[in-house]
């Protein structure tokens, strides 16, 4: 398989699963939490 393909399998698998009520907004908020952690922390490894 070449890139291409696996990637349009991903996206056709990720259309046909259920979603979740505010998905988006959970992404969104633990990456946000994520990024805020790690600024605050002395190790940025």
């Amino acid at each position: 398989m070449d890139l291409i393909n696996t990637l349009r399998q991903w996206q056709a698998i990720d259309r046909t699963r259920p979603r979740l009520p505010s998905e988006n907004l959970i992404v969104v908020g633990l990456g946000l939490a994520l990024i805020a952690a790690s600024l605050r922390s002395e190790r940025r490894g």
